[in-house]
């Protein structure tokens, strides 16, 4: 199955480093046994939205190549299309699941922009003292409707994950750093033929609108851009309905795309 959205090709980048991307008649199957509470990396892809009867259907399928395979407290479904494509959502959402629909953003190359904040010093993460510092910042920005505990152990794993790609030389991690402190941290990972997708850009709550995240964006491009050769696509998908993508737009990125998806997990109705 050719994969259309580029939002889903690219988070296929880092379920395939350790994970499965598995292709069935009409759906494709997202697994990473290493981390069975990465949401994203254990999803149903499917090939149209959902149409009417789906909903048991969709259930069995992820049932049988997800949850009766590994420990399970969430629900995933995309589906490959390109724009705001809702298909029949009533039964999903009457089941508790969530819409999402973010927008997906790429650029060439991106230029400082002039609010970028010209007093933080952007560097990829190298010691452990680093890594720690940029999962505490991570699990501190969490969506608040994920308890701490469940959440704190899915971003541990994966924030090891991501230093196992750039040991594997696949991208880098990098913190925008203020007088010693973390106050912004992201990754950049790329798949080897020209396309780098950006990862869980997050800023500190006490920094927000002061330029970190232009700035980071900004630096980490270049920075990987030298490392690793220049890329052809630069991509990152910002959070349905949040401020995200305005920030991204001023750095330089222009929407491509709509990525959508239902999505549920244990607690979420809370």
């Amino acid at each position: 199955m050719t994969i259309r959205s580029l939002g889903f090709r690219t988070d296929l980048i880092f379920v395939r480093f350790d994970g499965e991307v598995l292709e069935r008649e009409g759906y494709v199957v997202a697994r990473t046994p290493s981390n069975p509470s990465y949401h994203w990396g254990n999803f149903i892809l499917f090939r149209d939205p959902p149409g009417p009867g789906d909903l048991g259907r969709w259930l069995e399928v992820f049932e049988r190549e997800i949850a009766s395979r590994q420990p399970t407290e969430h629900l995933a479904f995309g589906w490959d299309v390109t724009e705001d494509e809702r298909g029949e959502l009533s039964p999903f959402l009457a089941r508790g699941m969530e819409y999402d629909a973010g927008p997906v953003m790429s650029a060439v190359r991106l230029e400082r922009a002039e609010r970028a904040n010209a007093q933080v010093e952007v560097r990829a993460l190298a010691t452990d003292a680093d890594w720690e510092a940029a999962t505490a910042l991570q699990i501190g920005s969490r969506d608040l409707r994920h308890s701490l505990e469940s959440y704190t152990v899915f971003k541990r794993t994966q924030m090891r994950r991501y230093r196992a790609l750039a040991a594997a030389g696949a991208g880098d991690w990098y913190g925008a750093f203020l007088g010693g402190e973390l106050v912004g941290d992201m990754g950049l990972f790329h798949d080897g033929e020209g396309v780098a997708r950006f990862q869980s850009v997050e800023t500190s709550a006490a920094h927000r609108r002061e330029g970190v995240c232009t700035r980071l964006l900004y630096e980490a491009s270049r920075l990987a851009g030298e490392r690793f050769g220049p890329f052809e696509r630069l991509v990152i998908v910002a959070e349905p309905g949040g401020p995200a993508a305005s920030v991204y737009a001023q750095a330089g990125f222009v929407t491509d795309e709509v990525q959508v998806g239902l999505h549920w997990w244990e607690g979420l109705e809370e």
